[in-house]
């Protein structure tokens, strides 16, 4: 939920408030693991990365992603982190 809560922040621009849902979703879907989104949210957060010019976080969390979806998927499933 907290994942699909940082989105209205995120149309606003508040960056930093984004951001801390973000990584708060990231941490619960860690330590849960319940159904499919933690690849996804992973994907997300090494977007955002990105964009904030943390290029070595970025691949760390990609690759984490990456793995998570061909463990649990084919390759159609890995998005547009690894594609940029």
């Amino acid at each position: 939920a907290l994942y699909y809560a940082m989105i209205p922040a995120w149309q606003r621009g508040e960056w930093d408030r984004a951001d801390s849902l973000l990584w708060a979703a990231l941490a619960m879907q860690r330590a849960r693991d319940e159904g499919n989104n933690l690849p996804y949210i992973l994907e997300t957060v090494a977007s955002r990365a990105i964009r904030r010019g943390e290029y070595r976080r970025a691949a760390e969390l990609a690759r984490e992603s990456v793995a998570l979806f061909a463990e649990r998927y084919d390759a159609t499933h890995i998005g547009h982190v690894v594609s940029e």
